[in-house]
């Protein structure tokens, strides 16, 4: 089973790769979404990424935080993309699973 630091550095490069299909390396089948906008399962949230690529297609990611406490972790990051109107937006999320 992989540790939590490399679920999260496949997440990261998931995203920087821009490969919904990555997904199959850190999202089980049955996955409990708890974001009210994506369904429940691994296809549900291929689907979800497929279409935030195509609306972010310049995305990229960096990690700036991992904490990791029993069978819990946080995953600080910063995007950056540019928006319609050709500026650069720089967000920072912190991202907790379990």
């Amino acid at each position: 089973m992989p540790s939590d630091h490399q679920l999260a550095d496949r997440y990261v490069e998931m995203i920087n790769k821009h490969d919904p299909d990555a997904v199959d390396l850190f999202v089980a089948e049955d996955y409990v979404n708890h974001n009210a906008f994506v369904a429940d399962g691994r296809e549900a949230n291929r689907q979800f990424w497929t279409v935030f690529f195509a609306g972010l297609p310049d995305v990229r990611v960096t990690m700036e935080d991992l904490v990791v406490s029993g069978d819990r972790s946080s995953l600080s990051s910063t995007a950056t993309t540019t928006v319609a109107c050709g500026r650069d937006k720089r967000r920072t999320r912190r991202r907790t699973s379990r």
